[in-house]
């Protein structure tokens, strides 16, 4: 009997898989409107299969991929109050108005579970997490579909260790799933990790369950709902945040990586100071201690422009040594684009970071080359940064990443930094300590009229790869005249390596124009 449920568990999570495959290359199509109309279709059908697909759309939603998809954290239908508390019973192995006086449908459907408001005999209100009845069986036969899928495209191509990641899946999987060890994890990190601003839900851990987790209800709201509030509360948030990511990945090495917007809400305190409440500690990873150092090193060597090994840091980090190898050359004017935002002390305009345009200018199709060297974790990693900035687009802030970074590290971890040494590599890779005092900075453009300076601009070097974009039509088009191709000169940079050196000058009418790389 249980092996042929199995069996009908993942027929029908396959027919659901089928469809959202479908959907998503409808998504595809080069019309605007149809492209729409296509991710709502994939939204509604990702919200109807929950488990994996609804956390693919969940991480869609994370990526600022529209509206289409942020109704997989702020609309999906919740099961019935009725159907739902039985499943609460029987967790507890004892009825629910034995300690709760009230009990409401819930208004929070995840991918996994969903939460109910509630209130104890004592008044105090808790928010409850209840895990959907069977949906560990579906998510084990999704598990089972993704093992039968072949490596095609990129992952073919470019030897991604697809079982290292359907692994690295199935553990953060069984973590969310219980909800035992969600709790002690949201606990630690409430300890560990503590900004001010930041508000993590108290755990009511004799309540919690396999599958229950009870917590203190924290009145908040979505954190677009303070796009209108001033700009110094919006600026406050965007330092709880980034200190917040900062303190979890550097300080204490456990990363909340799961920054979809329904895990988080903002409120004010009656004296209007603003706070943070982060919830749902299911996705967290763990980074190892030795490649906090190394990524701290890495930023570090790249701020002050020295001889930091790059590809040796990236190593430590838990990088594949052999295909850095190849890239090598490339290395540290990626690492330059990587970690752009860490570069000044001025605030950062996030829309600048254009990483994907970016290394795909920088290194062609070696850019999967790189992102097969990266060990799984970093998908994590990234995923949680790549929730900052989402998340500091809406607050419509700027701020300055080193100068956050320098406040949230400790005085003995900075000088761990300083003492942290690259892995030695072993004799088979054959390459050169390959440093940052060799690059350019800065990109420079000045502009002067009838010798006055009328335009003097200073971006990080990284920048050349938008040079084109960036430039007046008017000097493309003298550019064009004068036969300077942009594409190919920017090109040639990317592949020297981002050196300083001269790009053109070139007359305008009564002005001139001078741009070049500066270190």
């Amino acid at each position: 009997m249980i092996a042929i449920r199995t069996a009908l568990a993942t027929a029908s999570r396959a027919k659901k898989l089928f469809g959202v495959a479908r959907a998503v290359s409808q998504t595809r199509t080069a019309d605007p409107q149809k492209r729409q109309r296509a991710k709502r279709a994939l939204a509604n059908l990702l919200a109807d299969a929950r488990g994996i697909p609804m956390k693919m759309g969940q991480h869609l939603a994370t990526l600022n991929e529209g509206e289409a998809y942020e109704t997989l954290v702020t609309s999906v239908e919740p099961l019935p109050l009725e159907q739902i508390q039985q499943v609460l019973e029987d967790e507890w192995d004892f009825p629910a108005d034995t300690v709760l006086s009230e009990l409401h449908p819930s208004e929070a459907a995840a991918s996994l579970g969903q939460v109910h408001r509630a209130q104890r005999h004592d008044g105090t209100e808790v928010a409850i997490k209840i895990r959907y009845p069977d949906i560990a069986q579906s998510v084990d036969a999704e598990l089972r579909l993704a093992g039968m899928l072949p490596q095609i495209g990129p992952a073919k191509k470019w030897g991604f260790d697809l079982n290292a990641y359907r692994q690295m899946l199935k553990q953060d999987l069984d973590r969310e799933l219980d909800y035992l060890g969600e709790a002690q994890r949201q606990k630690t990190f409430a300890q560990q990790v503590q900004i001010p601003g930041l508000v993590v839900p108290r755990v009511y851990e004799e309540l919690c369950r396999p599958g229950v987790l009870v917590q203190s209800w924290e009145s908040s709201v979505p954190l677009s709902s303070a796009r209108q509030w001033p700009h110094a509360q919006r600026l406050a948030l965007g330092q709880i945040l980034m200190r917040t990511l900062f303190t979890s990945l550097f300080v204490t090495g456990e990363v909340h990586a799961d920054p979809h917007p329904g895990n988080l809400g903002v409120r004010r305190t009656s004296g209007r100071s603003p706070e943070i409440v982060l919830m749902d500690f299911g996705c967290t990873v763990s980074v190892d201690p030795q490649a906090r150092l190394a990524l701290l090193k890495l930023i570090s060597g790249c701020c002050e422009g020295d001889g930091t090994d790059a590809l040796g840091c990236l190593v430590g980090m838990g990088f594949d040594a052999s295909k850095l190898n190849d890239i090598s050359e490339q290395v540290p004017a990626l690492c330059q684009i990587l970690l752009e935002p860490f570069l000044s002390n001025q605030p950062y305009s996030t829309k600048y970071w254009c990483l994907s345009e970016r290394m795909g200018k920088l290194l062609g199709e070696l850019r999967w080359w790189f992102r097969s060297a990266a060990p799984t974790s970093m998908l994590f990693i990234l995923r949680a940064f790549s929730g900052l900035v989402q998340q500091l687009e809406t607050l419509g802030v700027m701020l300055p990443w080193r100068d956050v970074l320098v406040g949230t590290l400790t005085p003995s971890l900075m000088r761990e930094v300083e003492a942290y040494e690259s892995p030695v590599l072993v004799e088979k890779i054959n390459r050169q300590t390959v440093g940052f005092d060799g690059l350019a900075k800065y990109l420079k453009v000045r502009v002067t009229e009838a010798g006055h300076q009328v335009v003097a601009l200073t971006m990080p070097a990284g920048q050349v790869t938008e040079l084109a974009e960036q430039m007046p039509d008017h000097v493309m088009d003298k550019l064009a005249e004068q036969k300077i191709c942009v594409a190919s000169m920017i090109d040639r940079v990317c592949k020297t390596g981002l050196v300083p050196q001269e790009l053109f000058s070139l007359e305008s009418g009564k002005r001139s124009y001078r741009v070049w790389l500066e270190s």
